[in-house]
């Protein structure tokens, strides 16, 4: 877990560049979620400034996030507010980032692994996940059997 579901470039020693490693060599995992929520405070402090070197020196890597959400937000007029489409690029970019970590870039090359990026809409209770055919982020049905067990 990471602060905004911020995940930044690939640095070697980290606590994620050895986590990603045992889990993708050691353990087998098949699947990595980026899990981002909407209403992300951290996402918040990044888009309104935070005076705290400590973290907005963290939270700096994301700035491209909220620059892509900027410009798509003004150029298609989009519906959500800016604080959303941010929370949604930020997901993206940690997709992304996380390629560069040398044992998911191995995995990628072999097959062996897949990235999804999700987004927890805290309003709706509702996971998200990114579809990259229609670009946006679209609500995870649960299969039918599974909701007649629930009931």
């Amino acid at each position: 877990k990471a602060m905004g579901a911020i995940i930044r470039p690939y640095k070697r020693g980290t606590a994620l560049a050895a986590a990603l490693q045992f889990a993708l060599e050691h353990n087998k995992v098949e699947e990595i979620i980026i899990l981002g929520h909407t209403g992300c405070s951290a996402i918040r402090a990044l888009i309104n400034g935070i005076n705290d070197k400590d973290i907005s020196g963290f939270l700096d890597v994301a700035q491209r996030g909220v620059a892509n959400a900027k410009r798509k937000w003004i150029s298609e007029e989009l519906p959500l507010n800016l604080h959303r489409h941010a929370e949604e690029q930020i997901v993206l970019l940690s997709a992304e980032n996380i390629t560069t970590y040398p044992s998911v870039a191995k995995a990628l090359k072999e097959k062996r692994i897949q990235i999804t990026p999700w987004l927890f809409d805290m309003d709706e209770g509702k996971i998200l996940s990114y579809n990259p055919n229609s670009e946006e982020f679209e609500p995870i049905e649960m299969p039918s059997e599974d909701k007649e067990n629930l009931e």
